[in-house]
């Protein structure tokens, strides 16, 4: 007995393994990598600053950095966007439980005419895939004022799941036996408490597959996402980009030429000053006035103007150049009546002044004269060390020069602009550009200490006025997405480039500390702007630029 049991034991140790257990076991030790190398790669990746991504995301991290952490739970703010996606995904659910309950009760508890048609109903409307809805649903949204409100994420939701999770449904409520509803109905109960007792109970299981499918749905197709994943973050593919949405005109090769002109005026804004003096106002003198307008010799706050200046003999035509000459010759506290201007030139309102007997009374306030700095390296380094940190002149006309290169940049931009055409915009992209300019405007108007109505009339800004400058703000961002997806420049951002950006933003901005400028921007807020610098930049870089200047010490 001991010896049969010896045998049998030894037997069992040397049994081969055979070819096709083998091949099972390479098949799921491959199968098992491809699905865990994904999670190990994001999470690997997750440790490197983002240049070490896009060099080498297949490798360890180099650098190691909580910074992508930081960033998603200071700056972004994820997990009050996961509490958002579920609160959406949980009232979703509760929705679709509620209707999609009720209508597969009805269904399968009871005969009535136009069942079978609104049973087949629902299953030909899971042949429409969710993507062919986007747009009808996006303008329903737009038309019924829903749009950036939660309530035009969770009605699309709702709709597109409630077909799927009815036949689901109506599956499980035949699979009841008919016998415990009966049995229920005998002892008393109406047939909410048959619903409620007996088959929202049972409905438990399948309402955490609900769940899970609303929020594959919610991550997959929201609307308003999927129609600025394009335009907004640029990257996957363009085809469509460039086919429908914008053409793309002239951005090679463009002329540019800084003249002499140029140069002087700008030297002449920096060493160029203006000291009040007792004077008759004179050629190069600044003057400033007030304009008070009469109509039949009665004071007309339409036409009226206080605190403007002038610089006598520097306008060759038009109406400066007729309040300068009627001012030259005279001194401070003086009253001059100009002739030959047109009134509705001057009218706020746009009113036509045509056939009224118009005066115009300017009174003069004060006469400066001009006095130019001579350019040392002690006047540069007091008036430009601190603030530039320029030390000497050789620094003065660099900086000079770097001014009229970044206008030449403003300028070919433009050109660009001109020769593109915008096709169609998304609508949810236009009303966040709207935000963000508005913010803007509202921003400069608090830190003047006004209104944005106040500092929107100051600026002479217009409702058409803001109207083109929301279409140009549009049109850039549009322009500037398809230069970089062209040129490939998302792959050259570094992480010096974003870096420069936020000081750039430190140093233009109004801020109490780097904390308080890095809660109002996202890293993505940051990063398109570093995008389309880079695309001012290689406009600027491929441009001819003419510098037909000499400087004079």
């Amino acid at each position: 007995m001991d010896a049969a049991v010896s045998v049998t034991t030894v037997r069992k140790k040397h049994r081969r393994i055979g070819a096709g257990t083998v091949v099972i076991y390479l098949v799921l030790i491959f199968w098992a990598v491809l699905t865990i190398f994904p999670f190990v790669w994001v999470v690997l990746n997750s440790f490197k600053p983002s240049a070490e991504v896009l060099r080498s995301s297949f490798s360890l991290p180099e650098t190691f950095t909580w910074m992508n952490y930081q960033t998603a739970f200071e700056r972004l703010n994820v997990l009050r966007a996961y509490r958002y996606s579920f609160v959406i995904s949980g009232t979703v659910t509760v929705g679709v439980m509620v209707f999609a309950s009720l209508m597969a009760f009805g269904l399968t508890r009871y005969h009535f005419k136009g069942k079978e048609l609104i049973r087949s109903l629902i299953v030909a409307s899971l042949m429409f895939p969710v993507f062919s809805t986007i747009i009808p649903v996006f303008k329903m949204m737009v038309e019924w004022g829903l749009l950036n409100k939660s309530i035009a994420v969770i009605l699309p939701q709702i709709a597109g799941n409630l077909s799927f999770a009815t036949i689901v449904m109506t599956g499980f409520m035949q699979s009841i036996p008919l016998e415990m509803e009966e049995a229920a109905y005998m002892e008393g109960a109406d047939v909410f408490k048959v619903f409620g007792k007996i088959i929202v109970p049972g409905l438990i299981i399948i309402i955490l597959a609900v769940f899970a499918g609303v929020v594959y749905y919610q991550k997959k197709v929201e609307p308003e996402k999927e129609l600025l994943k394009e335009m907004n973050y640029g990257v996957s593919s363009m085809k469509d980009y460039f086919s429908n949405y914008i053409s793309l005109g002239n951005y090679k090769g463009l002329t540019y030429e800084i003249t002499q002109d140029m140069w002087d005026e700008s030297v002449s804004d920096e060493t160029n000053e203006y000291n009040t003096a007792k004077k008759v106002a004179e050629d190069t003198d600044q003057v400033a006035y007030n304009l008070t307008g009469y109509v039949d010799d009665k004071k007309d706050s339409n036409i009226t103007h206080k605190d403007q200046e002038v610089i006598i003999g520097e306008n060759s035509k038009g109406a400066l150049k007729i309040i300068s000459d009627a001012i030259k010759g005279h001194k401070s506290g003086e009253e001059i009546t100009i002739e030959g201007l047109n009134a509705s030139d001057f009218a706020t309102d746009g009113s036509d002044y045509s056939g009224k007997n118009v005066k115009f009374v300017a009174k003069i306030k004060s006469v400066s004269k001009l006095y130019v700095e001579k350019v040392t390296d002690k006047w540069v380094k007091e008036n430009y060390y601190d603030d530039y940190g320029l030390e000497n002149a050789d620094d003065f006309y660099k900086w000079c020069k770097q001014s009229l290169i970044e206008d030449a940049k403003a300028e070919l931009w433009s050109k660009v602009l001109e020769s593109s055409v915008v096709n169609k915009y998304s609508e949810t992209a236009y009303q966040r550009v709207i935000e963000e300019v508005d913010g803007d405007y509202n921003y400069n108007a608090e830190f003047f200490g006004m209104t944005t109505d106040e500092y929107l009339e100051i600026n002479g800004m217009t409702e058409d006025d803001m109207e083109d400058e929301y279409m140009n703000a549009l049109k850039s961002e549009m322009v500037m997405w398809a230069i970089v997806e062209k040129e490939g420049l998302a792959n050259k951002i570094t992480d010096e480039d974003i870096q420069n950006k936020w000081d750039e933003l430190y140093q233009e901005g109004d801020f109490e500390s780097e904390e308080d400028m890095k809660s109002q921007y996202t890293d993505e807020e940051i990063r398109q702007g570093a995008l389309m610098d880079k695309a001012v930049d290689w406009v600027y870089d491929h441009a001819k630029v003419k510098f037909s200047y000499k400087i004079s010490k």
